[in-house]
């Protein structure tokens, strides 16, 4: 790869950069560990873009699907790369593949009207704040009140041009990661596997599934294991920010430790926890139950 990219100083630096950061997180097991979760929720999405075949015969919706398909790919590829925007791109993108579907649901007459609008028809009855905007009519509520709200709007900050450089923990928005900080990893993958489980209950739904429980879906172990352990790493990282947000404001003592009770701390994450909780940095400390005491 070097000798092909002599004489290219910036392109060459990146994909260096990237090829670099690809071989070394697949080497890790807790990487190769939420690989095999995802590659079963990927058979299982493209097994539910054919079945939608027989739903919608003009397979608009199964399109749909394998569009989200391959959005789960390029997230998965910018996880690993470096290119943690991309996550945000292609889940953006799964958000709005899920607007639909839902829409698709609540009006089975709408998906042929999507299929035929032009391009003015889609900005003023399909964009996603008009779809948001229905969908919190039809539930009498307003469409800041919607569980997806929130969410969206983040992902939109991390897509559009904005001030903002760095993207806690996601890492810097406009540049390659050296993949370094572990939480950055994983924030990804919390994004990845979020978005996954809720894209699968909405397609069991849309595909009228009298039972939308994942749990019991044998061909989902290696994911439902996955997303057990990438909410176990999320919340390790929001319990440092609550205990360090408690210890700013005053709420606690300073010289007192503030216990998060979790159950383990991964080991790859434990020279970057010990840095979070360097007084100097953060004038806090934050402990971990019958955990810091072994860490070395």
């Amino acid at each position: 790869m070097e000798k092909e990219l002599a004489g290219l100083a910036i392109l060459g630096t990146a994909l260096e950069q990237i090829g670099r950061n690809r071989k070394e997180l697949t080497r890790k097991s807790w990487i190769r560990f939420r690989l095999r979760g995802l590659e079963d929720f990927l058979r299982e999405l493209n097994r539910l873009a054919i079945i939608c075949l027989g739903f919608d015969k003009s397979i608009t919706v199964s399109r749909l699907v394998v569009r989200a398909l391959h959005d789960f790919i390029l997230a998965v590829d910018g996880t690993l790369s470096g290119q943690h925007v991309i996550v945000f791109e292609s889940m953006r993108d799964v958000m709005e593949i899920e607007l639909l579907i839902r829409e698709f649901q609540n009006g089975p007459q709408r998906i042929q009207e999507w299929a035929q609008s032009d391009n003015a028809t889609l900005k003023k009855k399909f964009a996603p704040r008009v779809l948001r905007q229905i969908h919190a009519n039809r539930l009498g509520v307003k469409p800041q009140d919607l569980p997806e709200h929130s969410d969206y709007q983040a992902h939109s900050v991390g897509v559009h041009v904005t001030p903002f450089g760095e993207i806690p923990p996601f890492g810097s928005r406009d540049m390659i990661t050296d993949c370094s900080d572990p939480f950055a990893v994983d924030a990804c993958f919390w994004e990845i596997f979020n978005h996954s489980h809720s894209l699968l209950l909405r397609l069991r739904e849309f595909l009228g599934s009298s039972s939308p429980d994942l749990e019991k879906n044998t061909r989902l172990r290696a994911f439902i294991r996955g997303r057990t352990e990438i909410k176990k790493s999320q919340d390790l990282y929001y319990g440092i920010l609550e205990a360090i947000s408690r210890q700013l404001q005053k709420k606690v003592p300073s010289d007192e430790d503030i216990t998060i009770e979790l159950d383990v701390v991964p080991e790859d994450y434990r020279e970057l926890f010990l840095s979070l909780c360097d007084g100097r940095r953060f004038r806090a400390r934050v402990f971990f139950e019958n955990t810091l005491s072994s860490l070395p």
